[in-house]
């Protein structure tokens, strides 16, 4: 199933829009450059035209309608506020002084501490590209930051009061901060860490977000994550928690974590509550704790009321679902066109346990769920045809399996439509079909029933212990399962934490990967998008294969270029890859060579000589 892609229509302020410092510099003059003795002394507001280190002596204070300290500089310029303040802001687009430079264009890495500061504005803060924000903030208070764009950009320990819009972003880091205003960025976005901070604003990533891991954060708005430039995947949500408004999340593509066009993300362990959620007949119309229009997405071990609709799937295929917590909700799950796999979920005290409202209900595995105490219904069915939604396998509250609503309907109890079974049972309720007295809702078996679990026959005596025959020789294993890269630069013998850079594609270093096993020794292989053009630009890979329990790269280096390439091979723990995890592969075997123009090859060994126990 391909996902719908949104219009964006909710970007409601543009980034030309960005409040933005005027650079009048009369009465302000320039710094000298550093003698080696230690930072520059700033003690009134001033022009920054060398890079270096600053510090602050005391406040600042600008006169009407100018920057403060107005950064001229290229390269690294280091301030530190020492608990100072500044009126007036730090204003990194410099100045006009040479026309034939342009400002917002400079390559700055601006890094600032220890300052209260009512603006500061990157290069190409007015909306336009740019060098962009660059470096780091920490333990800063600031009202308004300017940014259009932002790469290798750190915010730490600081508070932000007006809202921040940019546009290209990558290998971006926050955390331990507090921010007032909305966050947004546009156009594609990639590698953010976001952790443990509180955002009093609806958080949002307008054309796409990949490679990001967002966790123990404090939500009192929504985190959207929508696709007009294409879906955002491989991002990981888990540990957050979310307080929101049911009115502002209510409706189609909207809800308190949002995929719009989500594709291989894992959203797990996150705690989701709204209130005033909005309900009613209409789902589309009501609130929502995840939204959904995506694939491969895997939603685990979530607490998730006071919503709508705890869940919604949207033109939504092969999801997992599994070991939530959906409960106090209008409405536990709805799958509106959707394929999915539901199972070992908690969906209970809601009004509507499950609601199916349109096609492709067929396509839905849900099984071993708990369906207790949902006023209305466990399982509403309004899909259209006559189609059957197979709820078997399921726990409905009471050990005497589901009953029938809307009780008052004189043809109680409904039907099993394919075994007869009568739902006229004490646990949440059914629904009927199209046919007077037949469920559109398959029940039978139920857990809990007479084909659930019963108990335990006693024991027989024990029977004489034969004598012992000898143990057989161990059989092979699918596994090991094994990971290659490919790589610029030295080997990396042990990948770091989630929130960590400590991967080859956070260091724009990766050129090629191959996962694999015993059994396959090719599951999948790829380029990853983080390489530097610079550096793809100087390797042309030929072939990347497995021969012999060996992983061989055969490739070009082109002429003017050379470099370390390293081929590294590690053991998993496991089949599949996840930053969660990666910490816990091992080193195999490794090769770095220094190359040259020319014709290559590097060959590492594979653990492939894996056995059972």
């Amino acid at each position: 199933m391909t996902a719908t892609t949104a219009p964006r229509a909710r970007l409601v302020v543009a980034v030309t829009s960005i409040v933005v410092l005027s650079t009048l510099l009369t009465g302000v003059s320039g710094l000298p450059a550093q003698d080696g003795t230690g930072p520059t002394a700033i003690d009134a507001c001033t022009v920054v035209d060398e890079p270096g280190e600053y510090v602050l002596t005391g406040n600042l204070v600008a006169g009407d309608d100018e920057a403060c300290l107005v950064v001229d500089a290229t390269g690294a310029v280091s301030i530190d506020g020492a608990g100072y303040s500044v009126t007036g802001g730090i204003d990194g687009s410099g100045t006009d002084d040479d026309p034939s430079v342009d400002p917002d264009a400079r390559e700055l890495v601006l890094d600032v501490r220890d300052l209260t500061v009512d603006t500061i504005r990157y290069p190409g803060g007015e909306g336009g590209g740019g060098g962009g924000a660059s470096g780091t903030l920490e333990n800063v208070t600031v009202e308004t930051l300017a940014v259009a764009s932002a790469e290798d950009w750190t915010v730490q320990s600081s508070h932000v009061t007006d809202p921040i819009i940019g546009l290209y972003a990558g290998d971006v880091t926050i955390r331990d901060s507090t921010f007032e205003g909305r966050v947004a960025f546009d156009e594609n976005t990639a590698r953010f860490t976001v952790v443990n901070n509180t955002f009093a604003e609806p958080v949002l990533f307008w054309e796409q977000l990949f490679d990001s891991y967002v966790a123990e954060n404090t939500f009192r708005g929504s985190l959207d994550l929508f696709s007009a430039g294409g879906p955002s995947t491989n991002n990981t949500i888990e540990n957050n928690e979310f307080a929101v408004d049911g009115d502002d999340v209510a409706g189609i593509e909207e809800g308190a974590l949002v995929f719009e066009g989500g594709d291989d993300n894992l959203v797990r362990n996150n705690t989701i509550t709204v209130t005033g959620g909005v309900g009613g007949d209409d789902p589309t119309l009501r609130s929502n704790g995840v939204f959904i229009n995506g694939e491969r997405n895997v939603v685990t071990g979530n607490t998730i009321s006071g919503a709508g609709n705890g869940i919604y799937l949207y033109w939504a295929a092969d999801n997992e679902i599994s070991e939530n917590t959906i409960t106090g909700n209008d409405a536990g799950i709805l799958f509106r066109v959707a394929s999915a796999t539901a199972t070992d979920n908690r969906i209970t005290d809601n009004r509507l346990g499950v609601e199916v409202t349109d096609e492709r209900i067929d396509e839905v595995t849900f099984e071993r769920n708990d369906l207790a105490n949902n006023t209305e219904f466990g399982v509403s069915n309004a899909a259209p045809e006559g189609a059957v939604f197979d709820a078997r396998n399921n726990s409905w509250g009471d050990a005497s399996g589901p009953s029938s609503a809307p009780a008052n309907d004189s043809d109680v109890p409904f039907a099993d439509p394919v075994t007869g079974a009568l739902a006229d049972g004490a646990g949440s309720a059914v629904s009927e079909g199209e046919d007077p007295g037949v469920s559109n809702v398959r029940f039978d078996p139920f857990v809990g029933g007479d084909d659930g679990p019963t108990d335990p026959e006693p024991e027989p005596e024990p029977e004489p212990e034969p004598e012992p025959e000898p143990e057989p020789e161990p059989e092979p294993v699918d596994g090991p399962y094994y990971q290659v890269d490919f790589a610029v630069g030295p080997v990396i013998e042990q990948f770091g934490s989630p929130d960590s850079d400590g991967f080859y594609s956070d260091q724009s270093r990766l050129i090629r990967f191959l996962h694999g096993s015993a059994e396959t020794p090719v599951e999948r292989s790829g380029a990853p998008s983080t390489l530097t053009d610079e550096r793809a630009a100087c390797v042309d890979v030929e072939s990347f294969d497995v021969e012999d329990d060996s992983a061989v790269v055969r490739f070009t280096v082109e002429s003017g270029c050379g470099d370390d390439y390293s081929l590294v091979s590690y053991e998993k723990p496991g089949a599949g890859w996840s930053r969660a995890t990666a910490a816990e592969q091992s080193l195999h075997d490794s090769t770095t060579s220094e190359l040259y123009p020319g014709e290559h090859e590097l060959r590492v060994s594979l653990p492939v000589n894996g056995t059972a126990e």
